[in-house]
């Protein structure tokens, strides 16, 4: 009888025993995650389209990187943040809907997603400027990306970036040339890796650092200006880069300009009422119009489609502005920028005449 109470005693402590055990492993406050974690479908090949719940607060770090078969993401209203490399290396991602409360969207958060041309902004947002497939901040003082799928040849970055995010323009395959700001010092990490188009490139003389694989994979890099002689570049910075590329350092970015021209750079003489100086929808100081990411396209310029002045023209002035062209035949009829720049109507509408096999028209640039 005393042994059979012993065993039956036993038994009991060895079961609350093993309920202590498991239930002091448990955490102490079950927590419900309001957010998409870091790395949650990280190279989930099954996913296509995702719509994410209404209560999504955050896109972690990487959460959908590598999705090869990802093609669209609508993020839901009361959504606050997208996190670094979160739809990165998705190449079929085409479609990505963006709430009004999205506040911060990391570096390289849409890096490497070659049919991506266009963001669509569900309402107007405020906290970031949007324009021609390239994503700023509000005030255009950071570039964040610029959409690996934009069909633009050239970009110049408008003269208001302070700063350069990594990874900003890893994979614009069709970009060929590029003209920084005179604003920010440093070219990050990876900012045009994978930009195999890419053949030149103007880097006035505020860029003291390029820094690494900055322009890994460029494979067809030409020319790269640097307006500053003593510049510190990473050992890597140029990876499998064609080893027959120039590095030129003085020049001004007139002579790039001139140098490298492209049709797609050059300007329709007329003008409207939206671009005439003072006008209030006209181009602003720092050559981008309006100051939101709204509607479900671009504001402003537009990838493939662009009209409107090089961002570094900045503010029309007939004093100091000067008219390049490399056809001879417009040279000779532009005798007075004055008077063409104080027509709204363009009554210089000159008809461009072939150079060597090729039409050029004029085009507007700042002396530098």
């Amino acid at each position: 009888m005393i042994k059979r109470v012993f065993g039956s005693v036993s038994k009991f402590v060895s079961v609350v025993i093993l309920l202590t055990a498991v239930f002091s492993a448990l955490p102490s406050e079950i927590v419900f995650a309001d957010g998409i974690t870091q790395e949650e479908f990280m190279n989930d090949d099954a996913l296509i389209s995702v719509v994410l719940p209404y209560d999504t607060k955050y896109v972690g770090k990487r959460a959908y990187y590598g999705c090869k078969n990802l093609e669209s993401v609508t993020i839901p209203y009361g959504c606050t943040k997208i996190g670094e490399s979160a739809f990165a290396m998705c190449p079929k991602l085409a479609y990505v809907s963006i709430p009004p409360t999205v506040k911060t969207i990391e570096p390289g958060a849409f890096a490497g997603d070659t049919a991506l041309e266009n963001l669509t902004f569900d309402g107007s947002n405020d906290n970031f400027f949007y324009s021609g497939g390239v994503l700023y901040d509000r005030e255009t003082k950071e570039l964040i990306s610029y959409l690996p799928g934009n069909e633009r040849k050239v970009y110049h970055m408008p003269n208001s970036v302070k700063k350069i995010d990594k990874y900003a323009f890893w994979g614009a395959e069709n970009l060929e040339k590029v003209v920084v700001s005179d604003q920010p010092t440093t070219i990050t990490p990876y900012d045009f890796a994978y930009c195999t188009g890419l053949k030149y490139i103007y880097m006035p003389s505020f860029i003291k650092t390029v820094q690494e694989y900055a322009f890994r994979d460029c494979k067809n890099l030409e020319y790269l200006y640097f307006g500053y002689k003593n510049v510190v570049i990473d050992p890597t910075a140029f990876v499998n880069c064609d080893s027959e590329f120039s590095t030129v350092s003085g020049q001004s970015a007139d002579v790039f300009n001139e140098k490298f021209v492209y049709e797609s750079e050059l300007e329709d003489t007329a003008m409207t009422s939206d671009n005439v100086p003072g006008s209030s929808s006209g181009v602003s100081g720092n050559g981008l119009s309006g100051n939101s990411a709204s509607g479900n396209s671009a504001s402003g310029n537009s990838a493939g489609n662009d009209t409107s002045l090089p961002s570094s023209v900045g503010t029309w002035d007939p004093a100091t502005t000067t008219y390049v062209t490399r056809n001879p035949y417009i040279k000779q009829r532009v005798d007075s920028l004055t008077n063409r720049l104080t027509d709204p109507f363009g009554s210089l509408n000159l008809q461009a005449q072939p150079v060597n096999g090729r039409v050029y028209t004029p085009i507007i640039t700042l002396p530098r």
